[in-house]
Protein backbone atom coordinates (compact mmCIF):
# COMPACT_ATOMS: atom_id res chain seq x y z
CA UNK A 1 0.00 0.00 0.00
CA UNK A 2 2.89 2.37 0.73
CA UNK A 3 4.36 1.83 -2.72
CA UNK A 4 0.94 2.42 -4.31
CA UNK A 5 0.55 5.68 -2.40
CA UNK A 6 4.07 6.76 -3.33
CA UNK A 7 3.50 6.11 -7.04
CA UNK A 8 0.32 8.18 -6.94
CA UNK A 9 -1.24 6.50 -9.97
CA UNK A 10 -4.87 7.47 -10.31
CA UNK A 11 -6.04 3.99 -11.38
CA UNK A 12 -4.44 2.42 -8.27
CA UNK A 13 -6.03 4.73 -5.70
CA UNK A 14 -9.19 2.65 -5.34
CA UNK A 15 -7.41 -0.64 -4.62
CA UNK A 16 -8.33 -1.93 -1.19
CA UNK A 17 -6.02 -3.98 1.05
CA UNK A 18 -8.54 -6.84 0.85
CA UNK A 19 -8.44 -6.83 -2.96
CA UNK A 20 -4.63 -6.79 -2.94
CA UNK A 21 -4.56 -9.72 -0.50
CA UNK A 22 -6.77 -11.71 -2.88
CA UNK A 23 -4.45 -10.92 -5.79
CA UNK A 24 -1.38 -11.92 -3.76
CA UNK A 25 -3.04 -15.18 -2.74
CA UNK A 26 -3.95 -15.95 -6.37
CA UNK A 27 -0.36 -15.32 -7.50
CA UNK A 28 0.98 -17.47 -4.65
CA UNK A 29 -1.39 -20.28 -5.56
CA UNK A 30 -0.47 -20.17 -9.24
CA UNK A 31 3.30 -19.82 -8.86
CA UNK A 32 3.58 -22.38 -6.05
CA UNK A 33 2.73 -25.00 -8.67
CA UNK A 34 4.41 -23.39 -11.70
CA UNK A 35 7.13 -25.52 -13.32
CA UNK A 36 7.04 -24.74 -17.05
CA UNK A 37 10.09 -22.45 -17.08
CA UNK A 38 12.69 -21.23 -14.58
CA UNK A 39 11.04 -19.03 -11.96
CA UNK A 40 12.71 -16.42 -9.78
CA UNK A 41 10.71 -15.34 -6.75
CA UNK A 42 11.97 -11.94 -5.60
CA UNK A 43 11.51 -10.57 -2.10
CA UNK A 44 10.66 -7.15 -3.55
CA UNK A 45 9.97 -5.42 -0.23
CA UNK A 46 13.75 -5.13 0.20
CA UNK A 47 14.23 -3.45 -3.18
CA UNK A 48 13.39 -0.05 -4.64
CA UNK A 49 13.37 -0.28 -8.42
CA UNK A 50 12.06 3.27 -8.78
CA UNK A 51 14.69 5.17 -6.81
CA UNK A 52 17.68 2.81 -6.85
CA UNK A 53 19.06 1.83 -10.26
CA UNK A 54 21.52 -0.47 -8.49
CA UNK A 55 18.55 -2.61 -7.37
CA UNK A 56 17.52 -3.06 -11.00
CA UNK A 57 21.11 -3.95 -11.88
CA UNK A 58 21.27 -6.51 -9.04
CA UNK A 59 18.04 -8.13 -10.22
CA UNK A 60 19.23 -8.31 -13.83
CA UNK A 61 22.48 -9.87 -12.66
CA UNK A 62 20.57 -12.41 -10.55
CA UNK A 63 18.29 -13.33 -13.47
CA UNK A 64 21.40 -13.95 -15.56
CA UNK A 65 22.63 -16.61 -13.13
CA UNK A 66 19.43 -18.67 -13.07
CA UNK A 67 19.63 -22.27 -14.18
CA UNK A 68 16.31 -24.10 -13.80
CA UNK A 69 13.50 -24.76 -11.37
CA UNK A 70 12.26 -22.27 -8.82
CA UNK A 71 14.71 -20.00 -7.03
CA UNK A 72 14.14 -17.47 -4.27
CA UNK A 73 16.07 -14.22 -4.04
CA UNK A 74 16.26 -11.62 -1.33
CA UNK A 75 18.84 -8.93 -1.97
CA UNK A 76 21.37 -9.29 0.83
CA UNK A 77 23.35 -6.11 0.08
CA UNK A 78 21.24 -4.18 2.60
CA UNK A 79 21.81 -6.78 5.33
CA UNK A 80 25.55 -6.70 4.74
CA UNK A 81 25.58 -2.90 5.12
CA UNK A 82 23.75 -3.02 8.48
Amino acid sequence: MNRIRKRGRKFERGLSPDYLRKIINAYDHFFFRYQQTPLLIVQADRLNFTDKPEDVDALIQRIGTMRSGTEFWADLRQEMQA
